[in-house]
């Protein structure tokens, strides 16, 4: 149903903008007495007050909305303090009352004919395909919402649609506007490429001493080594302690017991489900259902269901109670094979269910999944023998203040790393740090300073289930630049390429300049052994099998005709010559600059809203009352 109910707003623009009536609906789930004692107004824009009730309402219906989505998560305050959600939805109500402030400033107001089409237009208000003022009436009880403040938010939505069409006229574009970006963007281009690589280069290179000097104390910075340090380590972790464990028939049933959702294969449904307008015509559709009629082909009939939306598979408890609730799981779940369920109330009507078969739910029995479970009960007595033993440790720790000592005392082992970088690697290169906990204890020791005592930690603060460790920072060893003598080969190195570089991107002035003198493109490459690749149906955009890199396309969308260019490529250079442009053309594909024209006009009023929801923000901020919100959600709450 909520696919239906979404059917409608497909616009970017109308979605951002109609988002402020589905607000202003959403004023479900608390009772009319619960805030008599709060101050009735948690914010003003210009005149236009966004209601405590209204604000309080929302946050706890997002909020619940979240927790059928996570179960557990917490309670309402919980998840409105973990997610910010009353600061969310605050500023999405701002928002609302900004575009109603303007539109009372501009004098804009919904006529009753207005408000007619509009109510017409609901799909919750329609009984027999045609608007019922008794379904209209039932639909504001159920969402605790009086004719006066629906009439009202329907006003301020008819004067705020006004805006919306005003802010979309000046989203169209035109076709000729179209036609030539389309015409740009599709043009594909062929040339010829000869490419010059470095590593081709064979010459031999030899700098004099002072060249190497002078190329060093250009290049030194290049050379700093980064921060090492050298510490050691004891890491307690379950593993440590899981070999020793000998579990026992009673801690592998606690195992088995501990873990049944695992070994539970729960009880699946297929169910039909349908949403009808009220009770009386679900109970039509019912007894129709019972004379005979075909569930889902009388549900497709008679609302605006597809077969698919009808027909929901194979569910579990779970499933159902998710998506309808627990009052709609007891009753699916208690219904035989082949039965239909009685009305049940939903938030947008009456739903009828039917069970078309029943897969039990089965357990796998503990002789099945012995080994597996023997190894679980062995990971929990490890756990716990971890447990018992960090509290004789942080002991021994605090007593000794020596690492040394500690797994003397308490026979553990004593790991060392020498001259790491923080990201792990030695001064060979060689990552040395390879795991998560090694990693964790790499973090602690660049946190530390010579002389720190080390401390029991945990390897990660959030699951102590995992370990901790003690580490203690041996030694510093601060960044320089070494000596040329001292890395005289790697400088070597580096100067060489560079002269390699500097030779290849030569050779490939050198057979630019011979091509446009009028040598053949393939003359110049054999005369200097270069590869020639021949680029068909480049796409300006990138898309394509021609594989190139960024610089190149671009100098090869620059060149005109005939002309020939230089630019680096991923491992030297590449000369290129244009042969042939072949423009887009829009005839060939309408469909594909139909879909241009939408995604540029949706652009267009995207960055249109964005601009008028700036200016309303600066135009009209509006006042707060903080300690309001605050009250709701964020320490003496008044909801619970």
């Amino acid at each position: 149903m909520l696919l239906k109910l979404r059917g409608g707003l497909n616009s970017f623009l109308v979605t951002i903008l109609l988002s402020v009536l589905i607000l202003a609906f959403a004023i479900w789930g608390i009772g009319p007495g619960i805030l008599q004692s709060a101050q009735d107004t948690v914010a003003d824009v210009d005149g236009v007050e966004i209601s405590t009730q209204n604000f309080a309402n929302v946050v706890q219906r997002r909020a619940q909305q979240f927790q059928l989505q996570l179960p557990g998560f917490g309670d309402v305050n919980e998840i409105v303090q973990a997610t910010n959600l009353d600061y969310q939805v605050l500023n999405e109500l701002l928002a609302a009352a900004r575009i109603a402030a303007h539109t009372n400033n501009l004098g804009l107001r919904a006529s009753d004919k207005q408000i007619a089409k509009q109510l017409l237009s609901i799909e919750a208000f329609k009984l027999a395909g045609g608007f019922s003022p008794e379904a209209m009436r039932q639909t504001l009880i159920s969402n605790n919402l009086s004719e006066e403040q629906f009439y009202t938010e329907i006003r301020r939505d008819v004067a705020r649609q006004q805006i919306i069409d005003a802010l979309a006229e000046g989203s169209v574009v035109s076709d000729d506007l179209v036609e030539a970006i389309y015409t740009f963007e599709r043009e594909r281009r062929t040339a010829e490429l000869m490419s010059i690589r470095t590593a081709d280069i064979t010459d031999s290179f030899e700098p004099t001493e002072d060249e190497l000097a002078a190329f060093y104390e250009a290049s030194k910075e290049n050379y700093r080594t980064p921060e090492r340090r050298s510490y050691r380590y004891v890491l307690v972790t379950p593993a440590l302690y899981s070999a020793a464990q000998n579990p026992s028939e009673d801690d592998i049933q606690r195992a088995y017991d501990d873990n049944a959702e695992k070994y539970i294969v729960p009880e699946l449904r297929s169910v039909l489900q349908v949403t009808l307008p009220s009770v009386d015509a679900a109970e039509a559709f019912i007894a129709d259902v019972r004379g005979g009629a075909d569930f889902v082909a009388s549900a497709v009939a008679q609302t605006s269901f597809n077969a698919d939306e009808v027909d929901l598979g194979d569910l579990s408890r779970d499933d159902v109670e998710r998506d309808f609730g627990a009052e709609a799981a007891d009753i699916v779940f208690a219904l035989d094979e082949g039965a239909l369920s009685a009305p049940v109330p939903a938030l947008a009507g009456v739903n009828v269910f039917m069970v078309t078969s029943v897969s039990e739910g089965s357990q796998i029995a503990l002789s099945e999944v012995r080994e597996e479970v023997t190894a679980l009960a062995r990971q929990e007595l490890a756990l716990d023998a971890m447990f018992d033993a960090l509290p004789d440790i942080n002991d021994a720790v605090l007593d000794q203040g020596s690492l040394d000592a500690v797994a003397q005392q308490l026979n553990l082992s004593l790991a060392s790393v020498t001259g790491v970088s923080q990201s792990g690697d030695n001064p060979d290169g060689n990552r040395i740090v390879t795991t998560p906990e090694e990693a964790a204890i790499l973090r602690q020791a660049f946190l530390m300073q010579l002389g720190d005592p080390p401390e029991l930690l945990d390897l990660d603060p959030s699951d102590n289930r995992k370990g901790a460790f003690v580490v203690e920072l041996m030694a510093i060893d601060e960044p320089i630049v070494p000596a040329l003598d001292d890395i005289r080969t790697r400088v070597l190195a580096d100067w060489q390429q560079e002269q390699r570089e500097q030779a290849a991107g030569t050779l490939a002035d050198e057979a630019l300049a011979r091509v446009e003198a009028g040598e053949t493109f393939t003359d110049v490459a054999e005369s200097i052994n270069a590869v020639t690749f021949d680029i068909k149906n480049a796409a300006r955009t990138g898309g394509d099998d021609s594989q190139l890199t960024p610089t190149i396309r671009r100098l090869l969308f620059d060149l005109n005709i005939g002309e020939a260019g230089v630019e680096r490529s991923a491992d030297g250079y590449a000369v290129l010559r244009l042969k042939s442009v072949e423009p887009g053309d829009p005839s060939r594909a309408p469909a594909e600059l139909a879909d241009m024209k939408t995604q540029l006009e949706s652009s267009i009023s995207n960055d249109v809203v964005l601009q008028y929801q700036t200016w309303l923000t600066e135009t009209y901020p509006g006042t707060i009352n903080q300690a309001i919100v605050n009250q709701l959600f964020r320490g003496n709450a008044l909801i619970r």
